[in-house]
């Protein structure tokens, strides 16, 4: 046996991917952590979650890419890219395909701005722009938090807790309460003396101490 120097950590990735199908000692996507957590903000696992037709980043990785001419003989693409999360469809039109097509490349990760569309109760997103290094991505502003709670938690001991802890997290993001009772979902908008801060602090504080099903911020 002869020594030879260790792979890089994308190399180690690239093989395992290869032989054995998925990835064993990191993702890929660990080395944009950051960009991620500041600047992406859609879990495409919850669909029930995502802010349709809000523009919104993505950090993903392009795993099919499949050019389409148009009946006008404009070319189009429709990809299938995967993010830690999950994969999703979507969709360049003629015009962003044409001007992103020659940086665009299968297993290649990029930064995505465009819109989450529903198609066939699935989520889509249609692409604006394309940026080759995802750490350009700048964060969207967040204007709301979202926290989904069942009926029956909302008692008033629950929403006292709840109204305690925006208060003390107070801040310019109105809070919307998602409550759901049996197959119905019903959406209240809170008043400012609810409004909240964008922080993680609040969002340990609230999963904590309120029996929600969970909170989300777009």
């Amino acid at each position: 046996m002869e020594p030879h120097e260790d792979w890089t950590p994308a190399e180690k990735l690239e093989s395992e991917k290869a032989l054995l199908g998925f990835y064993v000692s990191g993702h890929p996507l660990d080395q944009y952590a950051k960009t991620i957590k500041e600047c992406v903000r859609v879990n495409v696992a919850k669909p029930e979650e995502i802010p349709y037709g809000k523009e919104t980043n993505e950090v993903a990785a392009i795993t099919t890419l499949r050019p389409y001419t148009t009946k006008k003989g404009t070319v189009m693409a429709f990809l299938t890219l995967t993010d830690k999360n999950g994969s999703f469809d979507a969709t360049l039109f003629p015009k962003a395909y044409e001007q992103y097509k020659a940086i665009l490349a299968n297993d290649q990760i990029y930064g995505f701005i465009g819109k989450f569309e529903q198609r066939n109760d699935k989520p889509s997103f249609v692409v604006d722009q394309v940026l080759q290094n995802p750490d350009d991505l700048q964060p969207i502003n967040v204007t709301t938090c979202h926290i989904r709670i069942r009926k029956e938690a909302c008692t008033q001991d629950n929403l006292s807790k709840l109204h305690d802890l925006c208060l003390e997290n107070g801040g310019p993001i109105s809070l919307r309460l998602v409550v759901l009772e049996d197959d119905k979902k019903t959406t209240i908008a809170c008043g400012r003396a609810f409004n909240v801060s964008y922080t993680d602090n609040f969002t340990r504080m609230v999963k904590e101490q309120v029996p929600i099903e969970g909170i989300w911020f777009d």
